[in-house]
């Protein structure tokens, strides 16, 4: 049996989309630190603070990120942060610190934060993002001593909004919270 021209075609076709409906989503990975943190000059001295530990709402304590989309809470398998939400969260606001006290300061696992004299304890209570729309942070953070003394403590609401409906400005937009909120605990720190 021979295929005739336009048999050949549809077989083709069909088996082209077959290929096309097999693919596997892609996964995309996503930090709050900015890309051209290691631009950033040179800082040294002693360890002025240490960050953390950053706690997060369970709902957020996930891989994945978490957005309001049309009303509702949406959990994006195929978005995902690259280290913990919190993590990331004490990252930035370490390197934010950091830079306005043109000191070190280090994040809770690291070898020179057992130097700090400073430690900075945040608890977000809330993150909420809307894809295309507002990102709103609230925080309660503490800033203790060597000792455990609480020196400062406040509570933080800060947002944004993301600059278009993409996923990558809408990270950048949280992004920009976190650097609200360390500039609030940059006015008490290192003193």
């Amino acid at each position: 049996m021979q295929l005739t021209r336009h048999q050949v075609l549809v077989s083709i076709g069909l088996a082209a989309l077959l290929l096309a409906g097999c693919s596997t989503p892609q996964e995309h990975f996503y930090s709050l630190s900015a890309p051209d943190t290691a631009a950033a000059g040179t800082i040294t001295g002693a360890v002025a603070a240490v960050v953390g530990p950053v706690t997060v709402p369970e709902a957020l304590d996930r891989p994945q990120l978490l957005v309001r989309k049309e009303g509702e809470l949406r959990v994006l398998d195929l978005r995902l942060w690259v280290q913990p939400l919190k993590s990331e969260i004490a990252t930035v606001v370490a390197a934010e610190l950091g830079r306005k006290l043109n000191r070190p300061v280090a994040v809770t696992g690291q070898s020179a934060a057992s130097d700090a004299p400073q430690q900075v304890v945040i608890d977000i209570q809330r993150l909420d993002a809307t894809l295309g729309g507002s990102v709103t942070l609230e925080a309660l953070w503490r800033i203790r001593d060597g000792d455990g003394k609480v020196l400062h403590s406040g509570r933080s609401t800060v947002s944004d909004v993301s600059a278009d409906a993409s996923y990558e400005a809408l990270v950048a937009a949280q992004r920009r919270v976190v650097l609200k909120l360390a500039d609030e605990i940059g006015r008490w720190a290192g003193r």
